[in-house]
């Protein structure tokens, strides 16, 4: 993790508070502090809890922009894990919240509890490389490109089953032509969008 101090809103007269940039590595744990927030620059995080006896939880999924910690969360414990490398910036938990950032939480949320309760697993994965795609793909000639690799363990730990039945439903859904791979990457064809 390295951490440089930029001056706020670009001002360079050194009587204002200093932002702090912070980079991490994919898989790093972003820490936590009651005192501030983080505000995503770069890359990819998911937030997560467990319970006693060792089963996660995936909160949410965050990207650019974003902005996370515990201090918006009510979960404890609560954490922060990069997902890819990430460039983060120290934000104060005094932060006016946009109504922006707000919905964002809030749609976030429901997408998650919409996923959750779809009862079939196959149709939890969709859902989830749906999401996925439009929270974090772009649009190609063939469709949505999902930028954000995601273990498929951590795909599984997200819709509550077991990396082994995300691995066996990828392979059919690649099958069955609703998703192609690309370098790694999924996209979801134009057709089944």
């Amino acid at each position: 993790m390295l951490v440089s101090s930029q001056p706020a809103n670009g001002q360079s007269n050194g009587d204002s508070a200093k932002t702090h940039r912070v980079n991490f590595k994919r898989e790093d744990i972003i820490p936590i502090s009651a005192q501030h927030l983080w505000q995503i620059q770069t890359g990819w995080v998911r937030t997560l809890t467990w319970d006693s006896d060792g089963n996660i939880t995936t909160l949410g999924l965050w990207g650019k922009g974003d902005i996370i910690g515990s201090p918006v969360s009510q979960v404890d414990p609560y954490q922060i894990i990069c997902l890819s490398d990430v460039n983060a910036q120290i934000v104060p938990s005094s932060l006016v919240w946009t109504a922006e950032a707000l919905q964002g939480h809030i749609q976030q949320t429901e997408a998650l509890l919409q996923m959750m309760h779809c009862k079939q697993i196959p149709q939890r994965l969709l859902l989830l490389l749906t999401f996925l795609s439009q929270r974090f793909g772009y649009g190609t000639d063939q469709g949505r490109l999902i930028q954000i690799q995601m273990t498929h363990q951590v795909m599984a730990e997200t819709i509550g089953t077991s990396r082994v039945t995300v691995t066996k439903i990828l392979q059919k859904l690649e099958e069955d032509g609703l998703i192609l791979r690309r370098n790694k990457k999924i996209l979801l064809p134009q057709s089944h969008l």
